[in-house]
């Protein structure tokens, strides 16, 4: 399996994102080591220190593959693709650069479940959104303001976002073959605003409808993505999760009134 992780370098936490990432990838137990790559893809203009990144990783076994330099626009989504687009195919995990492993575990589990999915899978490790996508939340606030600019702004949501329920796993963390990846992005333009990363992850041609098998996987195995997961993602203490990154971080330090809510609207 190949590990790509999405190191953005810009901002002052950008590094120590980093070295959280590799931290967690220094604890996994892998039985499967020689056929574990990490490639990282540097997004920005600043470069990484590499001698320092592999010195950092000797406590892993992985094989760390010369990084891959993207423009840092099109949001995380577009750096995937283009990413894809220049690996040669391989079952990948992709995790962007808030991502981390949350158990010693994690790794194996993920490789174990993809020998016990079809090899066209979709598996979504840091939980799946939006029963009803983005539909519910963003036309149900613009229906109420009646000029021209929210009713066009509405329309194109209508047009773009499922009202029925629409699960759909989390760009934080996937496993998928690159070339399934590059496939889907072929036909379609970057995304360049949220929106259209929004259409991406949720719309009605999102990454996830593109697979006609995807799951959700957890530290309790594999499940129905349509089935919310007990201590998935902004369920319960989010246990069950194999991926961490700064939206389960958010939840984890809400207070328990917010940690309704956040439920409540990934999952209406």
């Amino acid at each position: 399996m190949r590990i790509l992780y999405l190191h953005r370098c810009v901002g002052e936490n950008s590094e120590k994102l980093l070295s959280r990432f590799i931290h967690s990838l220094n604890c996994q137990s892998l039985s499967f080591s020689e056929n574990c790559i990490l490639q990282v893809v540097v997004k920005g203009p600043k470069q990484i220190d590499w001698v320092a990144l592999e010195h950092n990783l000797t406590l892993s076994s992985v094989y760390v593959c010369d990084p891959i330099q993207v423009p840092d626009d099109g949001y995380d989504i577009a750096a995937y693709a283009r990413a894809s687009r220049l690996m040669s195919d391989r079952v990948t995990l992709y995790l962007n650069s808030f991502s981390r492993f949350s158990s010693p575990k994690s790794l194996s589990i993920m490789n174990d479940s993809w020998d016990n999915v079809c090899s066209s899978s979709l598996l979504g490790c840091s939980g799946a959104m939006g029963r009803y996508s983005r539909y519910k939340l963003q036309v149900g606030i613009l229906d109420k303001h009646k000029t021209a600019p929210f009713q066009s702004w509405l329309i194109y949501l209508r047009s773009m976002l499922r009202e029925h329920a629409n699960p759909h796993v989390r760009t934080n963390g996937f496993i998928a073959h690159s070339d399934k990846i590059a496939e889907y992005f072929a036909a379609r333009k970057f995304p360049q605003t949220k929106l259209e990363c929004y259409e991406v992850e949720s719309g009605s041609e999102s990454l996830t409808n593109f697979f006609e098998q995807k799951y959700l996987l957890s530290l309790n195995g594999i499940h129905p993505l349509e089935q919310p997961v007990k201590g998935g993602f902004r369920r319960n203490s989010q246990e069950n999760l194999l991926v961490l990154d700064n939206q389960t971080d958010h939840y984890d330090s809400a207070s328990w009134i917010n940690k309704k809510l956040l439920s409540m609207r990934s999952y209406i």
